[in-house]
């Protein structure tokens, strides 16, 4: 059954569509089938009638973990930011929160950043409703590594090549909302590995290969699952 996220409630019977979604529709050729709208986190069984959703019944359904994961991203090329905000997305994480430090390219890769907002937000929504999200992940603008040492979470990882917990059991982690970072192409500076131990982040190794940015996300994503 297709889904489709809307944020206009007309009154208890129906939701008000988008044009964009309205011709999403027709090219779906979606006639009298029933189609699942999204709104407010929660799902509603419909029907389309005179360019409206017409609300059939609500249906419980919950497919969230019962913990938030948010991802820090060092700002990578947009090319491979779209792909890793999509698989993120179809994985479960809550938030998506791009970084620069040391060895980011900073200037180029930040004054573009606002410019594909919008852009990378239609990824993440259009990812959400083919997996099955009950939200639609929030992509926050690109934070300092300063402000990323004070994130609000007790649990904080961050990945690296050189680590001295080389064999951390990620099962030793409690089902509470936790932050996974990943560096930039350039990866990070002893420096900033040392302030992340200051911050208590866990500096963790993921194997003996070094991987891309979005590689290495991924794979740490789908590890603490």
């Amino acid at each position: 059954m297709h889904r489709f996220f809307c944020d206009k409630k007309l009154d208890s019977n129906y939701f008000e569509l988008s044009d964009e979604l309205l011709k999403h529709l027709k090219v779906l050729r979606i006639g009298s089938k029933e189609f699942l709208v999204n709104y407010q986190n929660e799902f509603y069984k419909c029907k389309l009638e005179n360019n409206l959703a017409k609300i059939i019944s609500k249906q419980e359904i919950n497919n969230e973990l019962d913990y938030k994961i948010y991802l820090a991203i060092g700002l990578i090329k947009f090319e491979r930011f779209e792909w890793l905000i999509e698989k993120a997305t179809e994985l479960g994480v809550f938030e998506i929160v791009p970084f620069y430090s040391q060895f980011t390219q900073k200037h180029k890769l930040l004054n573009q950043f606002q410019n594909k907002k919008n852009r990378f937000e239609k990824i993440i929504k259009f990812a959400a409703e083919q997996s099955f999200r009950n939200i639609i992940p929030n992509l926050k603008d690109p934070i300092s590594f300063e402000d990323l040492l004070n994130f609000y979470v007790n649990q904080k990882l961050v990945a690296h090549e050189i680590s001295d917990n080389q064999n951390f059991d990620l099962n030793l982690l409690t089902k509470n909302d936790l932050l996974l970072t990943i560096g930039s192409e350039g990866g990070f500076s002893s420096d900033e590995i040392a302030k992340f131990k200051e911050a208590n982040f866990k500096v963790i190794h993921l194997g003996k290969t070094i991987l891309r940015s979005e590689t290495a996300a991924i794979s740490l994503i789908s590890k603490v699952k």
